[in-house]
């Protein structure tokens, strides 16, 4: 299986063996890139892009993963500028999780602090814990999907989602507030993107959040993608998210 690396992306318009949509990501991104074939190995990509994410700290970059995919959709221009959102306040990242996380709660019939005890439980059994990243593997075919490694040119990890635009519609936020909660949580735990498809966010964090601040950093997930809660545990409890934060150095969110 190849590895295409792309320093125009101009020329991948003319190259036979990158899909259509692929190519349309890259020529939305406009920034250079390595492309691998559907079936690459998981391994060897990852370890790739751990040389990649050492490389770019002196070459002035931080890689990105992105998922050749057929759904992604960018919230913005054809000719969008990611400084239009990194030139603005970018500060109230723990603010807008703060006000999300209320608004998730718009539509609670009953006692609004009752049904926040409610969700949040208390979890006992085992648990999904997560220390790598999984949105472009086949698990049917055991490789990877045909996968876009970008090289941001930035060395702030939290810039990267102003560089990739993909939120803006439902409850995924659009690309000044995931920029602006990345960078409360880059500062905070040390979370930095690592992966994206068109619904799909990971991140990953040096070490797992403690026992006494799960609960809170369990909160501001939900906050910041309700899914999280409602669709990506068993218990449907915020307890349960903590648990699994507190093994876990790869976040997930998924906006359906």
């Amino acid at each position: 299986m190849s590895v295409i690396h792309i320093d125009d992306y101009k020329q991948c318009n003319s190259i036979n063996e990158i899909s259509d949509n692929a190519k349309s990501i890259i020529s939305f991104v406009k920034l250079p890139c390595l492309v691998y074939e559907e079936g690459y190995d998981y391994d060897t990509l990852m370890k790739e892009f751990k040389d990649m994410t050492k490389a770019g700290l002196s070459e002035g970059y931080t890689p990105l993963i992105v998922l050749a995919d057929e759904d992604f959709y960018f919230d913005s221009e054809e000719n969008y500028s990611p400084q239009e959102t990194l030139n603005s306040d970018l500060s109230n990242g723990k603010k807008l999780l703060n006000e999300r996380f209320k608004y998730n709660l718009r539509y609670v019939q009953t006692d609004v602090d009752e049904y926040i005890e409610s969700i949040s439980g208390e979890y006992d059994d085992d648990c999904e814990k997560m220390d790598c990243p999984f949105s472009f593997f086949n698990f049917e075919t055991k490789s990877c999907y045909e996968t876009i490694v970008f090289k941001i040119p930035t060395t702030n990890p939290w810039e990267l989602p102003a560089y990739i635009p993909f939120g803006g519609w439902n409850e995924c936020p659009d690309a000044k507030e995931m920029t602006s909660i990345c960078k409360y949580w880059y500062d905070q735990y040390g979370a930095v993107p690592i992966a994206v498809t068109h619904a799909i966010l990971e991140m990953e964090v040096p070490k797992p959040v403690s026992s006494e601040i799960s609960i809170e950093v369990a909160k501001e997930h939900y906050a910041f993608c309700p899914d999280r809660l409602a669709q990506c545990t068993q218990s449907f409890t915020l307890s349960e998210i903590a648990k699994s934060l507190e093994g876990s150095t790869v976040w997930y969110f998924w906006w359906d």
